[in-house]
């Protein structure tokens, strides 16, 4: 059997962190990106750097924003506005 390269085995386990993604899943999702042009490439990892850089939970209502606290919360912090979306999954 062919010994795999470390930077694929790498992304491959890395990718098999994903939810619904296996070990063959995340070999094929790897290799697709080989495929892909550079710049493609690129994009999607600063995408995912960007990604966790600037989105967060705000702190008043729980919602996912790219600004804390997010344009939509109310102005009183509370444990029912963070519970309620936690519920539901929708923003403020």
């Amino acid at each position: 059997m062919q010994r795999i390269p470390e930077p694929l085995k790498n992304l491959v386990d890395q990718l098999g962190h994903l939810p619904g993604l296996g070990p063959k899943s995340a070999m094929r999702a790897a290799m697709t990106l080989l495929k892909w042009p550079e710049t493609e490439v690129r994009r999607l990892g600063k995408g995912l750097y960007e990604l966790r850089d600037t989105l967060h939970l705000c702190s008043r209502c729980g919602a996912l924003a790219d600004s804390d606290p997010c344009p939509s919360a109310p102005m009183q912090s509370g444990m029912r506005a963070s519970s309620a979306l936690l519920r539901s999954g929708t923003a403020c």
